[in-house]
C-alpha cells in the first residue's frame, strides 16, 4: 500500500556535515538482499528498483537532511508485494538506528516529516495478454489532457498505471539486480509478475498536507483507513474520468475507418470472442492469425468501456500484503 517515502529531518550542523563528508560512500547494512546506503548533497532521480537508503541535503538548507527509501524493498527485496504498516514502522525504526550509528544524533522517528508518499496497489489480472488489453483500453478511454503514455504504462495526473512484468524484466528492473544475489528469488518473482497490473499515486508535500492533519510518519502510519480512502479516491476519480460508454457500433466505425468493412467485422467478432473466457476455447484459428488480429486491435488501442475491469482495494484480484520481514533486516 505504501511504496517510496521521502522525509525531511531537522538536524544539528555536525550531523549535516557528517552526511556531506560521507557523500558517494557506500555502507552495506544487510537486509537479506544486499543493500547499501548512499550519501550525497544534491538531489538525484533514481529508478524505482533502487534499494538504497538515500540520504542527502542541500547546501542552502544546512539544518535539514532528507532521507528517501522504499520500505517494501528493504523488507522483501522487492516492491512486487505490499507489506503491512506495522512492518513498515519496524523497518523505519531500523533505518533510524542505522542513521544514528553513522551520522550521530538523528531525531526520533516521530519528528520525521513526510514530503513524498507513494501509495500503490497491485492486481493479478490473470495473464500478460489480459493485463495489456486492460491497460490499452484504459489508455484509449482516458480523457485527461495530463495523460502521458508508453507501451506498457501511462500516467494520468498523479496516478500511474503499468504492467509489472515488463518493468521487472527491464534493463533497470529488479530481475537483473536480484539475479546477482538470489537467483531463485529472481526467477520466482519473474513468474509471479506475469499478469500483474499496478497503480501508483505519488503524493507531493502539498497533497500530503491536504490529506493529513499531521505529516509525521508515525501519525500517517497510524491512519490505515485514511490511507486506503485516499488511494480509493484517486482510483474512483480515474474511472469517473473515462470516456462515455462506447458501443460496439462506435468501435466498429473506428475499426472500419482504419481497416475497411470486411476486416473491421472480423476484428470486432474476434475481440468479442477472444476476450470472453467461455467462448475463447471455441476459436479455431492458427496462432499467426490470432497474433495478427490482436496486433491490429492493439495498434488502434480499441476497446469498450465495458471491457475495463473496475479494480479497487476490495477486488478479489488484489495482491495481498506479504507478512513478516526478511530475516536479518532487524
Amino acid at each position: 500500500m505504501i511504496d517510496t517515502i521521502k522525509f525531511k529531518i531537522r538536524v544539528e550542523k555536525n550531523v549535516w556535515n557528517r552526511a556531506y563528508e560521507l557523500k558517494e560512500n557506500s555502507l552495506v547494512v544487510g537486509t537479506g538482499v544486499e543493500s547499501y546506503i548512499r550519501y550525497w548533497h544534491t538531489p538525484i532521480k533514481l529508478g524505482s528498483y533502487d534499494r538504497n537508503i538515500n540520504i542527502f541535503g542541500y547546501k542552502e538548507s544546512p539544518n535539514y537532511i532528507y532521507i528517501e527509501c522504499n520500505p517494501c524493498k528493504l523488507i522483501n527485496g522487492t516492491n512486487m508485494y505490499p507489506t503491512t504498516l506495522d512492518a513498515i514502522k519496524a523497518v523505519l525504526e531500523y533505518v533510524q538506528g542505522v542513521c544514528v550509528d553513522n551520522l550521530g544524533d538523528i531525531p526520533d522517528l516521530k519528528l520525521w516529516m513526510v514530503t513524498r508518499l507513494d501509495l500503490c496497489a497491485t492486481w493479478l489480472i490473470g495473464s500478460e495478454e489480459k493485463a495489456l488489453y486492460q491497460l490499452s483500453v484504459m489508455k484509449n478511454l482516458v480523457t485527461s489532457n495530463k495523460r502521458i503514455e508508453y507501451d506498457t504504462s501511462f500516467y494520468c495526473g498523479a496516478l500511474k498505471w503499468y504492467m509489472k512484468y515488463p518493468e521487472y524484466m527491464s534493463k533497470t528492473g529488479d530481475f537483473k539486480y536480484l539475479k546477482k544475489y538470489d537467483d531463485n528469488l529472481a526467477y520466482e518473482l519473474k513468474k509471479h509478475a506475469e499478469g500483474m497490473l499496478r497503480a501508483e499515486v505519488k503524493l507531493n508535500l502539498p497533497a500530503i498536507k491536504r490529506n493529513f492533519k499531521n505529516i509525521s510518519i508515525l501519525t500517517i502510519l497510524d491512519n490505515e483507513d485514511l490511507i486506503r480512502s485516499i488511494f480509493e479516491r484517486y482510483l474512483k476519480m480515474f474511472y469517473k474520468g473515462l470516456k462515455h460508454k462506447e458501443t460496439a457500433f462506435e468501435l466498429f466505425l473506428r475499426l472500419n475507418n482504419k481497416y475497411g468493412t470486411e476486416i473491421a467485422l472480423k476484428l470486432l467478432g474476434f475481440q468479442n470472442v477472444y476476450y470472453n473466457r467461455n467462448l475463447r476455447k471455441q476459436i479455431k484459428m492458427d496462432k499467426s492469425t490470432i497474433f495478427r488480429y490482436k496486433q491490429k486491435i492493439r495498434i488502434l488501442q480499441g476497446g469498450l468501456i465495458d471491457d475495463v475491469k473496475i479494480l479497487s482495494l476490495n477486488s478479489k484480484e488484489l495482491v495481498p500484503p506479504k507478512e513478516g520481514l526478511v530475516e536479518g533486516v532487524l
